[in-house]
């Protein structure tokens, strides 16, 4: 009979600890900015949560997810470049969560590489349908929309063929953190392109976080894998 695996050490449990507690603070600290109007603690304190997702994913998990990591690592960039609100910064900040979901796709692929053709095609009606309502009032931004689109659909499909028979309950928070990903952002290309809705702000905040915690927490535990490693200062 095979020995169990082992348990995860205390280190890397506080890691783990410390970094949800600062990313629930982080939270907190921008909701409240946010209200206040303190500009400062609202841009300084957006990346924070997923920084801390980002920490706890490193202590948690194996070396297949090094690209998910650093998918978070370039969202986070993307929080901070669209929270600033400047024009000549939504590209740059497009192009960093674009990097993120390339990562993300990356890492699901590690996991599972089977096709799963079919999986793709719920994803694919969806982005369909969110760029015939976005494209027509994207002018010269239609290009990187539809690159975008791409990217969202990809991750989103990705997230969905990891799931195989009998899969343990993480790979379905990942595929509804997915979900949560994709109708973020589209509600973020309608605001922008077709309508601004009133009150966006808050549905399009609380479907991204949501869809960070769900994807980054349905990653392989060092537990479940043997207490492999992904990085070597990790106890």
């Amino acid at each position: 009979m095979p020995p169990p695996p082992p348990a995860p050490s205390q280190p890397a449990f506080q890691i783990e600890f410390g970094a949800a507690v600062v990313g629930l603070v982080a939270l907190a600290g921008f909701f409240v900015s946010s209200a206040a109007g303190f500009d400062p603690g609202r841009i300084g304190l957006k990346p924070v949560p997923v920084l801390a997702l980002a920490l706890l994913a490193s202590v948690r998990c194996t070396v297949i997810s090094r690209a998910f990591v650093v998918g978070l690592l370039f969202d986070a960039v993307g929080d901070v470049l669209l929270e600033l609100a400047n024009p000549a910064l939504f590209i740059p900040g497009i192009l960093a969560f674009l990097l993120g979901h390339i990562a993300f796709v990356v890492a699901f692929f590690k996991e599972r590489s089977a096709p799963a053709l079919l999986r793709a095609v719920p994803f694919v009606l969806f982005g369909v349908l969110v760029l015939a309502i976005a494209l027509p009032g994207a002018g010269g931004l239609a290009i990187p929309l539809v690159i975008y689109g791409l990217a969202v659909v990809a991750m989103a499909w990705r997230a969905s063929a990891r799931l195989e028979p009998a899969s343990p309950v993480r790979l379905w928070w990942g595929l509804v953190g997915a979900v949560f990903f994709a109708f973020s952002d589209s509600i973020i290309a309608v605001t922008k392109f077709v309508h601004p809705f009133e009150d966006s702000v808050p549905i399009v905040l609380v479907t991204y976080w949501l869809a960070q915690v769900l994807l980054t927490y349905s990653l392989p535990s060092r537990v479940e894998t043997g207490g492999q490693k992904m990085w070597s200062f990790v106890p």
